[in-house]
């Protein structure tokens, strides 16, 4: 069955693999939060799309924000923000087309994966 994604995940996605394209590295989690919302604030958003299959955690340490990004405390804070994201194959064709199927395996040999 297809899965539709709301606005804010597609947003999420795709700077998600515009990180790994330019650098060829994961994204850190801190970089993901786009809009400081109360929604976003504590990074459930993120802990929500690794269980859809969306994201992957993937070990290592990210960089912190610096000092002059603007950042809320939120994402100063230990949690969801301070790990390190790769987009899944079920991600970029969620990032492509808006939706998913969260029955089906996707194939990951698609190039921009890390």
């Amino acid at each position: 069955m297809l899965t539709p994604i709301d606005h804010g995940t597609w947003q999420v996605l795709r700077a998600a693999l515009r990180h790994v394209r330019r650098t060829r590295k994961p994204c850190p989690g801190w970089r993901l939060r786009l809009t400081p919302t109360r929604r976003n604030k504590s990074g459930q958003f993120l802990t929500d799309m690794v269980e859809a299959g969306l994201l992957e955690v993937v070990p290592g340490n990210p960089s912190p924000p610096p000092a002059d990004a603007e950042v809320t405390e939120a994402v100063r804070e230990p949690g969801p923000f301070h790990l390190l994201y790769a987009v899944t194959a079920r991600g970029r064709h969620a990032a492509e087309y808006g939706e998913h199927d969260a029955n089906a395996s996707y194939n990951s040999s698609e190039d921009g994966s890390v």
